[in-house]
């Protein structure tokens, strides 16, 4: 499959992966409020708050938001797209 096909492709699947992100975390917030457990939101406060837990609660909110943020111009330095390249020109893990 060469790259454009895979970022047309991409770009459709896109908007579902932000739809099922936002009911997924609604969802699951509805519930943890509901039945008095940890929200989301909650456990990332957390994980900001404990010395053991801040470098990688921050390391990975900032790897998920440059993966969901970042300008197209730069995809060569998203770890996200690096894998996908690698899988899909073959060279995965190599």
């Amino acid at each position: 499959m060469n790259r454009r096909i895979f970022t047309k492709r991409i770009e459709k699947h896109g908007v579902l992966g932000w739809i099922l992100t936002a009911l997924v975390v609604s969802l699951y917030d509805y519930w943890a409020l509901r039945y008095r457990k940890q929200t989301m939101s909650t456990a990332f406060k957390n994980g900001l708050s404990r010395r053991s837990t801040v470098l990688p609660t921050f390391l990975a909110w900032v790897v998920l938001t440059w993966h969901l943020f970042h300008p197209p111009s730069l995809r060569h330095t998203d770890l996200f797209s690096i894998i996908m390249d690698r899988k899909i020109n073959g060279r995965f893990f190599y």
